[in-house]
């Protein structure tokens, strides 16, 4: 069947440059593509209008034209799906990091070990960090040996945007899940930042870079970025005695350091009715482990380097084509890991992991009547996890992932209601060297309506079913803490949302999204620990989570500027277990919420924040409390002139002890200051 497959997605991709193929009736809107228009400007004469939600493209007579730019906030906002977008001016020359930035959506919460460029994972909708499936530029990253994608290492400098779907997602990017799924968009180089040097608490540095040029037909740009920190803070060590204050004593946190840094080249070019775009992507990382702060160790380190390269052709919007999209990538992940002192497992580990994976889709779409559009897409990646440090000892394993989506919308009622559905049905083939092949396979349908009350004001609903098979890591472990399960079953679960959400196009950034979701999940995989130092990944009968989900973002209101992300979440454990049944899971605070305030006056902008998590548990059945907290910031940022910006930054003012995971506190008080070069 996988080798079929193969051939017919082959067939497929030559047909996309076959004599005729680029020819269709008419042009179709490609749902991942933001809807550029004229940017506020008068134009006089015919004007050819970009195809609407139907598909359909109009003249208009001669008249004079006042245009609005829709960007990708405003497109997701008119589909049926829930999503936020994090643009980076919201992030250039901020001297952030991922985990950092991410930590302001509604609907996600982030766990850090603490520190600049340290490991973060994140969690949408009550889910965990492995059932959140991450995207670069439609390459999923999420590997196969591990548990989830480590946010706190991603290069945001490399980034145009970030879009987080909370619940129904994209059928080509999964769709429907536990929690949703995240999409990196990485840029072409023409941003509004040239350059930008941070220089923060605790030896952290971080420069930025990035530029634009053209050559004939093709444009070309390169983005970088290189950070260093010592993370090097003190904070209240209770010695693993947490009810006895008397042996409490002050210590710094040590082996926490980290160094890094990367890139990423892009050439484009026009081709055809479309846009041939060439991407390389590389980045690495060096940093200590320190571990618990109650025995922190001072020699296990770690290191990654990761090479991305494509080719994809996408199709513009006015194109008179089926065909919407076509993409080849390769990846190459290597990670080193060494405890020489076993101070982390209590065992001594030496690890040299690399995952290479390979990938291709294609995708299309097409008007049969009464539909806006029909999309399909065939996509296939094949992935092998090798262990280089003990290849003798621990065989080759490889996963063969093979999927068909099918995601059709209708228009009704003068294009006030919008319908969605689709179905996803995915194949994995995994194959260990001396054992038979295993064949999971996963299905997802999905269905949603978004239906205009107003130009401004939409009513959304999703319903959805999902499967997730598990990772290899979640299958085998890691020879260490994480304990191998083979007999864990596919999870599944049906999610449902319901929300409203008031945008206005005329008023930069003014948005308000309120959304009800309930998920109801089914042999739910999750952690349990079965030693002190040890982990087990297990199926859950079942779990049901519930929540609430508030974003609002005024836009400039004369002086003044606000945003808000706010998170409820309920959670319960109906595992039947007596020890957790009726208790919330672990690792999933019931309050999360992230507010902005910011007043503008000339070239200054001062702002004040409020960053804040309810208490929650690290262990299951309400064991191993992490105390809530409220987190204050400050910053001041000034214009220089047309060409440089100044920006000062405090975080935590009133330099309070925290921490998202039990034993591995967060920094205090922290400053940064950072000057950026803009156009």
């Amino acid at each position: 069947m996988s080798d079929v497959f193969v051939v017919i997605h082959l067939v497929l991709l030559l047909g996309l440059f076959a004599p005729g193929a680029l020819a269709g009736e008419e042009a179709v809107d490609p749902p991942d593509v933001a809807q550029e228009q004229s940017e506020t400007t008068p134009h006089a004469g015919p004007i050819v209008l970009e195809p609407d939600s139907t598909g359909t493209r109009f003249v208009a007579p001669v008249q004079t034209v006042i245009g609005q730019r829709i960007d990708a906030a405003r497109r997701l906002d008119r589909q049926t799906g829930v999503a936020s977008v994090l643009e980076a001016e919201q992030w250039a020359g901020q001297g952030l990091d991922a985990a950092e930035l991410l930590g302001r959506a509604a609907g996600l919460s982030v766990s850090s070990t603490g520190g600049l460029g340290a490991t973060a994972s994140v969690s949408l909708r009550g889910s965990s960090s492995g059932q959140v499936p991450v995207y670069l530029d439609g390459v999923l990253l999420n590997r196969p040996d591990a548990a989830g994608v480590n946010v706190g290492a991603l290069n945001l400098q490399s980034l145009e945007r970030i879009e987080i779907y909370r619940g129904a997602a994209p059928l080509t990017l999964g769709g429907a899940s536990l929690g949703g799924a995240i999409h990196l968009h990485s840029g072409d180089g023409a941003g509004t930042v040239l350059g930008a040097a941070t220089a923060r608490s605790y030896g952290g540095l971080i420069f930025e870079g990035g530029g634009a040029t053209t050559a004939g037909d093709w444009t070309m740009s390169l983005r970088a970025r290189a950070l260093r920190a010592d993370n090097d803070w003190e904070f209240e060590n209770d010695n693993g005695t947490i009810y006895n204050p008397n042996d409490d004593q002050r210590s710094v946190r040590v082996n926490n350091d980290v160094r890094g840094g990367g890139g990423v080249a892009n050439a484009r070019r026009t081709l055809g009715p479309g846009e041939l775009s060439l991407s390389a992507i590389a980045d690495f990382s060096e940093q200590g482990l320190p571990g618990l702060s109650v025995r922190q160790s001072e020699t296990a380190r770690s290191s990654s380097l990761l090479g991305q390269g494509q080719v994809r052709w996408s199709a513009g919007r006015s194109a008179n084509t089926r065909w919407q999209q076509a993409n080849l990538f390769a990846r190459v992940d290597q990670q080193t890991y060494e405890d020489p002192s076993g101070d982390l497992s209590g065992r001594v580990r030496d690890r040299s992991d690399e995952v290479i994976t390979l990938g291709s889709s294609v995708a299309g779409a097409f008007t049969p009547t009464g539909a806006r559009s029909w999309r399909l897409e065939l996509a296939h990646a094949w992935q092998q996890s090798e262990d280089r440090a003990l290849s003798d000892e621990f065989p080759l394993r490889q996963r063969s992932t093979m999927a068909a989506a099918l995601q059709p919308t209708w228009n009704l009622f003068t294009d006030r209601l919008l319908l969605s559905g689709g179905a996803r049905a995915e194949l994995n083939i995994d194959n260990e060297e001396g054992q038979d092949s295993n064949s999971l396979p996963a299905w997802t349908v999905q269905a949603g309506a978004r239906w205009s009350l107003h130009r401004t004001l939409f009513l959304k609903g999703n319903i959805g079913y999902f499967e997730r098979v598990p990772t290899l890591f979640e299958l085998f472990g890691d020879r260490g803490a994480v304990v191998g399960n083979p007999g864990l079953a596919s999870e599944s679960g049906v999610n449902r949302d319901l929300g409203l959400v008031w945008s206005i196009p005329s008023a930069a950034g003014r948005r308000v999204a309120f959304t009800w979701f309930v998920n109801d999940a089914f042999d739910l995989i999750l952690p349990v620990q079965i030693s002190p130092v040890a982990v087990k990944y297990q199926n859950l009968a079942r779990a049901d989570i519930e929540g609430l989900e508030l974003e609002a973002d005024s836009g400039r209101l004369s002086i003044f500027s606000a945003r808000l992300a706010l998170t409820r979440l309920w959670t319960t454990d109906r595992s039947g277990r007596s020890y957790a049944e009726g208790h919330p899971l672990p690792g999933r605070p019931g309050l999360v919420a992230d507010a902005a305030l910011f007043a503008h006056l000339g070239p200054w902008t001062a702002g004040v924040n409020l960053a804040a998590m309810d208490e929650n548990f690290a262990q299951t059945g309400g064991r191993a409390p992490i105390p809530g907290r409220t987190l204050l910031g400050a910053s001041l940022e000034r214009h220089l002139g047309q060409e440089f910006i100044a920006l000062a930054r405090v975080d935590n003012l009133a330099d309070d002890e925290v921490f998202d995971l039990y034993g591995y506190p967060l920094p205090g008080r922290q400053f940064s200051v950072s000057i950026q070069k803009v156009r």
